[in-house]
């Protein structure tokens, strides 16, 4: 596989899933408030930055960088909900 190929493959994926956890969530099928949803705008955020890294397009970097950043403050106030959850049982 070309190095072009698997670059164009991980945007794609990148933005497939960007989509899908978004269509997911519109739909009320995934929570917006859940691990899922968070974890795959992370990681369409990745993918996505990673992508733009090789295109040079700092706009899309700098957004998706931000993207990540909103998913990963997601994942800890799950977490720390969570554990707040165990502590009162």
């Amino acid at each position: 596989m070309s190095h072009e190929l698997f670059v164009e493959g991980v945007g794609i994926l990148g933005a497939a899933l960007l989509l899908i956890a978004y269509f997911m969530a519109t739909t009320k099928r995934w929570q917006t408030h859940s691990l899922k949803y968070q974890l795959s705008n992370l990681a369409a955020a990745v993918l996505l930055v990673s992508y733009n890294v090789t295109k040079l397009a700092y706009v899309n970097i700098a957004i998706n960088c931000v993207w990540a950043g909103v998913a990963l403050v997601g994942i800890v106030y799950i977490g720390e909900h969570a554990r707040r959850q165990k502590k009162l049982k």
